[in-house]
């Protein structure tokens, strides 16, 4: 089998970089070769899953309340129904098998807590 066009240094590079720029990576402080831009990528695939990609773009705090309200929403939180004791964490937390949620440091019950949105902010 042969054809016209020459061998040249790519054709041995792993399938990864064979189109890749040198200025475009790095070496991580593990050694590992990693691309420049990764935490960007990152952080605007994360924009993407969260949903609020828009073309003017974004400001990570505006990203980070974003997940925090899905985190909320996934994972309601609840606080120690005993004063003195104030234990404030996630019900999931503190419930085992459907049972009524119970303190982990005092035993006591947990009450859900009011979110932003429930205190008329935002979600």
């Amino acid at each position: 089998m042969s054809t016209t066009r020459t061998v040249t240094e790519e054709d041995f590079r792993m399938p990864e970089y064979q189109r890749a720029k040198v200025e475009d990576y790095e070496f991580r402080a593990d050694g590992k070769l990693v691309r420049k831009d990764r935490w960007e990528t990152g952080i605007r695939r994360i924009e993407a899953i969260v949903g609020r990609h828009r073309r003017e773009g974004f400001e990570i705090p505006e990203l980070i309340a974003a997940i925090e309200a899905m985190e909320e929403r996934a994972y309601p939180k609840g606080q120690c129904s005993n004063d003195e004791c104030g234990w404030l964490g996630r019900l999931a937390d503190c419930t085992a098998s459907g049972a009524i949620p119970c303190c982990p440091e005092c035993g006591e019950k947990v009450e859900p807590r009011a979110t932003n949105a429930d205190e008329g902010g935002a979600a």
